[in-house]
Formats: C-alpha cells, structure tokens, sequence
C-alpha cells in the first residue's frame, strides 16, 4: 500500500508484509511437516508487530489522517494477518496421517497453492502499483487448480481403506481454504483502497 501517504502508515504497511512473510514461511513448514508424515509441531509466533500497527492505525484515525481509507485497510488487513497465522498454528499442530506417496504429493500441492496465495498478499502490501489486477486474476486460476487439486487426494484416499485420513485432508483442506480467503481478501483490500487514492488525486471533470 506503498502510495502517497503518512510515515506512520508506510511503516505499518511494510511490517504488515512482514508479518505476512512470517506467515507464509511457517506455511511452507507446515508442507514439510505433510511431506514427511511428521507430527513434531510447526513453531508457531504471533504476527511480528500487530499490536503496533493497530494502535499506529487508530492513532491516526484518531488524528483525522487526512487519509483516512489507509488506517482503515490496516486495520482490516491486520485483522487477516491475525486470522491467518492463527489458522497456521492450528495446522503446525495438528497431526498428520499416513498417507501414500501420491496423496502426499497432492497435500503438499494444496498447501504450496495457499501458500502462493499469501505471497500474493504480501506482494500486493509491498507493491500495489505492481501488476495488481494480474493478482487478482491468478486468485481465481488458484481457486480452479485448488478445487481439482483436492478432488483428486480426497478421490484417492476414498478408493481404499482411509477414511480416517480422508477425513483429516478434508480438514486440513477447510482450514486451507480459510486461510486463502482471508489472502485473497488482503488483496481485495489493497486493491480498493489504491483505487480509492487514485480517484481521490484526480481532478474533478
């Protein structure tokens, strides 16, 4: 969300793309955990910094920031950040099953998809002005390949004596799901708010 706009709200915009790099990492070690049918616990840490982009946030809402759609997004993008690492943790210690080597393929496959889809945010926070609404396009190609991905690990563990574990994947699939909802709608909320500053630093006609 890097625009024309305040310190306070350049620096809570970078350590919101931190915070989200964070995310992203215990993601991947999340993967490795289903990969190799561990069931030691993903590390787990509170978003770096979200007390203090919150209360830099309300500070200048209080203040009457004179842009005050910025303070707003960081708050609602703060509250992702939140939703999601929580979502993370809850996936770093759960237990995984035994699964084939296919299915594991195609459960390491879903999580690498969510995973793209926090960069995603992360990129839209450091560089909105950066290809933006190919971002948002490639959300949807995510979703088709995500739906497909998942219809075949749940198709394969049906085929045999696993539902037990099917049932955990479809578990870790919501949770997955969850977490690529409150992405994509990071993303949703950088792209509105640049909108909105754009129109704003236009002429009237």
């Amino acid at each position: 969300m890097s625009t024309v706009m305040s310190p306070a709200m350049l620096g809570a915009s970078e350590a919101l793309a931190i915070a989200l790099q964070g995310s992203a990492r215990r993601l991947a070690a999340t993967g490795v955990k289903w990969r190799h049918s561990l069931n030691s616990a993903v590390p787990s840490e509170a978003p770096a910094n979200l007390e203090w982009i919150e209360s830099t946030a309300i500070r200048a809402l209080r203040a009457a920031d004179a842009l005050s759609a910025m303070p707003l997004a960081v708050l609602r993008v703060a509250e992702d950040a939140r939703r999601i690492e929580r979502l993370i943790a809850q996936l770093g210690s759960d237990p995984v099953p035994l699964l084939s080597d296919e299915a594991r393929d195609q459960v390491e496959r879903l999580i690498e998809l969510t995973r793209l889809e926090v960069d995603a945010a992360v990129q839209a926070l450091i560089n909105p002005d950066l290809h933006l609404e190919r971002m948002v396009d490639d959300e949807f190609a995510l979703d088709g390949w995500y739906d497909q991905v998942l219809g075949d690990v749940l198709g394969e563990l049906r085929t045999g004596d696993s539902t037990h574990a099917a049932q955990q994947v479809l578990a870790l699939a919501r949770v997955l799901e969850r977490i690529s909802d409150y992405a994509q709608h990071v993303v949703s909320v950088v792209s509105e708010t640049r909108t909105a500053q754009i129109s704003a630093t236009q002429p009237d006609s």
